[in-house]
C-alpha cells in the first residue's frame, strides 16, 4: 500500500547514509523499528524486504538523498518527492510492457495483435490499481521475469538463468514461472538442480552475507510467504494436502513429461506453464 511506499522510500534513502557512514553491513539493524518522517504515516517498521528491492529504491531515490541532506528539504512531507518515488513503479510498468511487445513478436503476432496485447495490459483494472493506487513493488519482479521468459523463447537459457535469478531476489514468485519452464527445457536431474542453484544465488548470497557480518537475516517475508501457500488444503482421507503444492506437483509432472516437439506448441506450452504456475499461486 501506500504507507508502505513511504517506508520503503525512507529505508531506501537510508542505505545511502548506511553506505557513507561506513555501517552498510548494519542496514536491516539500522532500518529496524524506524518512522518513515511522513506526518501522516507515523508507524514503525522494520525493513521486510531483500537488499535488492532497497538498492532498486535507494539508486531511484539518490535525488532525494541529495535534496535531504544537502538542502535539508523534508522529503518525505513534499508531494512532488513523494510522487517522484512512486515514478519508479510506472517507470517499470512501461518498461515490462516495452519487453512484453518483444514476447508477443517473439511469438508471431501481428502488428495489430501485437499492440492489443501491449494495449490490454497497461490498461486492465489489476495492473491500474496495483501500480497507481496500491503501489506494489511486484512490477520490479516481473521486469526481470518478462526478461526471463523472452530469453528461454530465444533460446538463451543463460541469459534465462540470470534474468530469472535477478527477479528471484526481488520476490520470490518468479520460481513458479522459472521452475515450469527449466522442466519443459532440460529432462537432466543434475541440469535441473544447477538451474535452481543458480536461480536461487543471488538471494541465497544477500542474507548470508548479512547473516555472516551482522548476525542478521531477514526471513519475515519467506515466513509469511511459506504460510500464505498452506492456507487452502484439500481434505484427503485423515489428513490434508496444501492446494498449492497438489497443483504444482501435477504441473511439474507434466511438464517434465513433455516433449519439446514443434517450436510453435513448445513456445504454446511454454507460455501456459508459466501462467499455470503462477495461477496456481
Amino acid at each position: 500500500n501506500y504507507n508502505d511506499l513511504l517506508i520503503t522510500t525512507r529505508q531506501g534513502i537510508n542505505l545511502w547514509n548506511n553506505l557513507f557512514s561506513g555501517h552498510i553491513i548494519d542496514f536491516y539493524t539500522l532500518n529496524n523499528n524506524i518512522q518513515s518522517g511522513n506526518i501522516y504515516y507515523t508507524h514503525p517498521q522494520g525493513a521486510a524486504y531483500d537488499f535488492s528491492m532497497y538498492l532498486v529504491f535507494a539508486f531511484w531515490n539518490f535525488p532525494l538523498w541529495i535534496l535531504e541532506n544537502t538542502f535539508h528539504v523534508d522529503i518525505m512531507n513534499i508531494p512532488a518527492c513523494l510522487i517522484w518515488s512512486k515514478l519508479m513503479l510506472v517507470f517499470f510498468l512501461f518498461l515490462s510492457a516495452r519487453i512484453l511487445r518483444k514476447i508477443a513478436i517473439e511469438l508471431g503476432f501481428d502488428a495489430k495483435t501485437t499492440q492489443m496485447t501491449v494495449f490490454t495490459y497497461l490498461s486492465s483494472a489489476f495492473v491500474f490499481s496495483s501500480i497507481y493506487i496500491m503501489s506494489q513493488y511486484d512490477i520490479i519482479c516481473i521486469v526481470f521475469t518478462l526478461l526471463g521468459v523472452l530469453a528461454f523463447l530465444r533460446g538463451r537459457m543463460r541469459n534465462m538463468v540470470i534474468w530469472f535469478a535477478l527477479a528471484n531476489s526481488f520476490k520470490l514468485f518468479a520460481l513458479f514461472v522459472f521452475v515450469p519452464l527449466l522442466l519443459l527445457r532440460e529432462k537432466r536431474i543434475w541440469k535441473i538442480a544447477t538451474g535452481l542453484a543458480l536461480v536461487s544465488s543471488i538471494v541465497l548470497a544477500q542474507k548470508l552475507v548479512f547473516f555472516i557480518f551482522s548476525k542478521n537475516i531477514n526471513l519475515a517475508s519467506q515466513n509469511s510467504f511459506l504460510s500464505f501457500l498452506t492456507t487452502n488444503s484439500l481434505q484427503m482421507g485423515t489428513g490434508s494436502v496444501p492446494l498449492f503444492f497438489l497443483g504444482t506437483i501435477l504441473l511439474y509432472l507434466y511438464c517434465y513429461t513433455r516433449e519439446t516437439g514443434d517450436l510453435e506448441t513448445f513456445r504454446r506450452q511454454a507460455i501456459y506453464a508459466g501462467f499455470l504456475g503462477l495461477a496456481n499461486f
